[in-house]
C-alpha cells in the first residue's frame, strides 16, 4: 500500500485506510486503523516547518533543496519510529503464521513511501503470484532534476513483478525496468 502524497509542504503524506481486510489479524487491524486515524494529522507539515523552509528559501535559496530533503527525511523517520512503537515486538517477528507490516521509502528523495503487508504463512511454492493488471507508483516528481523512476531495488511491490509465473516476462521485465530508469 502506497502512502498518498509526496511528502512535501503542498502534498504531505496521507495513509489510506483501504488495505486488504485479511492482510492483518483482527486485533492488529484495529490497532493499525487506530494508528492511521491518530497519526495522519502528524504527517502534515506544521507551521514551524513551513515557515522555516520558506525563510531558508527566501534568505539563501541554494540551501532550500537540501533543507527540504532533510525535513522529508525527518518526517519519514518520525513515521517509522511511531509505527514501530505502536505494535509489540512479537508483531514484527517472522514466525511461520505471523501477519505483519513493513515500512519503506524511496531512498533518493523520501517522496514515495509504502507499507508492505507480509504473510509469513505463504511461501514461494504455495503463492499463486500477483494479479494483473497492477498499478505501480513511480518515485520522483517528473521534473528534469527529479524524473520519474521505478524503485525496483527496494520496493518489494515492484520486485514482485519478476515473480510473475509467465515465462514471457521473466527475461524481458528486468531489462525494461533498468532501461526505464536510465
Amino acid at each position: 500500500m502506497y502512502l498518498i502524497g509526496s511528502n512535501c509542504i503542498r502534498f504531505p503524506w496521507y495513509i489510506a485506510k483501504d488495505f486488504p481486510r485479511d492482510a492483518l489479524a483482527k486485533q492488529d487491524r484495529e490497532k493499525f486503523l487506530n494508528f492511521i486515524e491518530n497519526y495522519n494529522s502528524s504527517l502534515r507539515w506544521n507551521l514551524w516547518e513551513r515557515t522555516t523552509f520558506y525563510l531558508v528559501k527566501l534568505l539563501y535559496f541554494p540551501m532550500s533543496k537540501p533543507f527540504h530533503a532533510y525535513l522529508r527525511k525527518q518526517k519519514f523517520n518520525a513515521l517509522k519510529v511511531s509505527l514501530y512503537g505502536a505494535f509489540p515486538p512479537q508483531f514484527w517477528g517472522d514466525k511461520s503464521d505471523n501477519k505483519t507490516i513493513r515500512l519503506g521509502c524511496s531512498k533518493d528523495d523520501d517522496c514515495l513511501a509504502y507499507i508492505d503487508f507480509l504473510d509469513f504463512s505463504k511461501t514461494q511454492a504455495n503463492w499463486l503470484g500477483i494479479k494483473l493488471p497492477m498499478p505501480v507508483l513511480l518515485a520522483g516528481a517528473g521534473t528534469f532534476n527529479h524524473p520519474y523512476k521505478v524503485d525496483y531495488q527496494n520496493d518489494s511491490y515492484a520486485k514482485s513483478l519478476v515473480l510473475i509465473q509467465y515465462d514471457f516476462f521473466k527475461s524481458k521485465l528486468p531489462v525494461f525496468l533498468e532501461n526505464f530508469n536510465s
